[in-house]
């Protein structure tokens, strides 16, 4: 994962190394070329990197291993769970949604379009899972509580299916 990270960035340097060859020779329609394919791979990596955080520090680190704690007493593998640490790990990792709200907000053009359309489903379902959280403490075994997550791993799904698309 870190290889294919350190590609992207070092060929997003030599398209904006390209680009400003190309401006300083005159050439700035090519120039405006290069930097448009730097724009694209920057927001490509923002929308890989926001893939990753609701993969791992949402789901995977926080709602799923919340919902079985709330049903079953455990994490989602069946291990034993800090509750309390695992609340305090989402309260983190849910700082960097307005960010991500901003920066979704931005995109522009049609091949954005749909991304900022499941967007505008999964963040709310998002602030709806992370408010429940909040208000009702999570208790293992609450046969009175339950954390509905269905509609956050779909809209999750095709969130990363159009994500891996772009590429």
């Amino acid at each position: 994962m870190e290889v294919y990270v350190m590609k992207k960035i070092l060929y997003s340097l030599l398209i904006i190394t390209v680009a400003l060859c190309f401006m300083g020779c005159g050439k700035s329609e090519t120039a405006k070329q290069a930097m448009k394919v730097a724009d694209a791979e920057t927001i490509t990596d923002k929308l890989d990197e926001i893939d990753g955080w609701l993969i791992s520090d949402i789901w995977n680190k926080g709602f799923v291993d919340i919902r079985d704690y709330i049903a079953n007493g455990t994490s989602s593998t069946g291990e034993t769970l800090d509750i309390d640490f695992t609340i305090e790990s989402l309260d983190i990792a849910i700082k960097k949604k307005s960010d991500y709200d901003s920066f979704i907000d931005r995109l522009e053009g049609e091949k954005y379009t749909q991304i900022k359309s499941i967007w505008e489903r999964l963040s709310p379902e998002i602030d709806t899972l992370y408010n429940q959280v909040k208000k009702t403490p999570p208790v293992a075994n609450d046969v009175n509580n339950s954390l509905d997550t269905g509609k956050f791993v779909q809209y999750r799904d095709v969130f990363t299916d159009v994500i891996y698309d772009l590429d």
